[in-house]
């Protein structure tokens, strides 16, 4: 099975993104063919710390989204530290060896709208499924340019929730359990074929609900 991954820079790959590209490489049935970066001019400043505080600041109620950027440094840093549970760098060296395309799909609002000529590219892997680790909401040909489609976690219930952060409203509003679809994204918002779901215990820590659920 021929796997294909659109994935962001390697040095921010979260821990259980690394463990999936792990069992990939460990399971002689799967073949991690190809990866697909952000490849658009000016890309690198959406991750900077720089650009993060820009976004936060410009957004609609700056005082409750500091609070809670607050909250949880403090419960990372006092309760629940950042574990990675994978070999990272031996995992970004094997990255590192796959054959990579830099798509340049155009940008409308949250839309990200891929093009035949990119798209093209990718359909020449002949691949099975492509995960998603990067981009925003995707739209064009790419949805169908593997044989399975594309494959999304959506870190709620989605019949639910589908709104972010991951678990905060769970924990707002006392759900016994947070829920995570795995889904393959169709054109249609919110709108992805579920391919299956699991539940796990809300915390009283919305830093440990969070990794629980990744």
């Amino acid at each position: 099975m021929k796997i294909g991954i659109l994935i962001r820079n390697f040095d921010t790959l979260r821990n259980y993104e690394l463990r999936i590209i792990q069992e990939i490489i460990d399971n002689p049935q799967l073949e991690l063919s190809l990866l697909i970066k952000d490849g658009r001019v000016g890309n690198e400043r959406q991750t900077s710390l720089k650009s993060k505080f820009k976004r936060l600041f410009l957004s609609k109620n700056v005082l409750g989204k500091v609070l809670f950027k607050l909250q949880c440094w403090i419960e990372r840093k006092l309760f629940f530290r950042e574990k990675y549970t994978v070999n990272k760098e031996a995992i970004i060296n094997k990255l590192n060896s796959i054959d990579v395309i830099k798509a340049k799909p155009k940008r409308k609002g949250f839309l990200d709208i891929f093009d035949k000529t990119d798209v093209q590219k990718i359909y020449e892997y002949k691949l099975d499924v492509i995960l998603r680790n990067e981009f925003n909401i995707i739209r064009g040909e790419i949805l169908t340019a593997a044989k399975y489609g594309i494959w999304s976690f959506h870190h709620a219930d989605n019949s639910i929730n589908r709104g972010g952060p991951p678990g905060f409203w769970e924990i707002v509003y006392k759900q016994s359990t947070v829920g995570v679809t795995l889904q393959q994204l169709t054109p249609e918002l919110d709108g992805g074929l579920v391919i299956d779901k699991a539940f796990f215990n809300r915390h009283w820590s919305y830093v440990k609900t969070y990794d629980l659920i990744l």
